[in-house]
């Protein structure tokens, strides 16, 4: 049976009850134009956050961003020997894939921001699913299923074969005051070598 066509579907497929619980795949942003655009978030994903401009965790776990839309996106970590967390069996450490996925609905949640800045992750719960293999490259999708005045929530997906997830996670991001946003996007702009 094939249920994985969203991140949503995960958590039908997996007999989670989602009735009442605010999820809904399709979250209806308002006039796109009062949120950062998805070219600054690009920009921002893949030279600061991808480790570009400053070599940082997801440059050395060799993480790669293949796709960053509003709301959504989705990331591919390669298998590497030096992950392996069970020299027994081989498989991928379970901190490699932590990191994926935060990093994954980080971005996710950055998409849906009015300006550009950084949503702290507040709270992360990774539920582990199965071992997955101990060859294939791990992919992460998140996607932002919530949003309130003052938190993104997100949820997502680690796997090496849709039809059977690594992991899932929910995580919850927040939403930086107006004056932290500022100092913040200040920062971004002179990492980028903007104005």
């Amino acid at each position: 049976m094939v249920c994985l066509k969203s991140v949503a579907n995960v958590f039908e497929c997996s007999g989670e009850d989602m009735s009442g619980s605010g999820f809904n795949s399709k979250i209806d942003y308002g006039d796109e134009s009062d949120l950062v655009p998805m070219a600054e978030v690009r920009e921002l994903c893949y030279k600061v956050l991808g480790g570009l401009e400053i070599p940082n965790h997801v440059s050395q776990l060799k993480m790669e961003y293949d796709r960053i839309d509003r709301g959504d996106v989705v990331m591919k970590m390669p298998f590497q020997e030096s992950l392996i967390g069970n020299p027994i069996n081989g498989v991928m450490h379970g901190g490699a894939i932590t990191t994926l996925l935060d990093t994954c609905c980080g971005a996710a949640a950055l998409s849906v921001l009015k300006d550009l800045s950084f949503a702290p992750t507040l709270d992360l719960r990774v539920d582990y699913l199965s071992r997955g293999d101990n060859q294939s490259e791990i992919w992460a999708q998140a996607e932002i299923y919530r949003l309130t005045d003052s938190i993104i929530f997100a949820r997502g997906i680690a796997y090496q074969n849709r039809e059977k997830p690594v992991a899932q996670v929910h995580a919850n991001f927040a939403r930086l005051s107006p004056k932290h946003t500022a100092v913040m996007k200040e920062s971004i702009y002179a990492i980028l070598g903007r104005e």
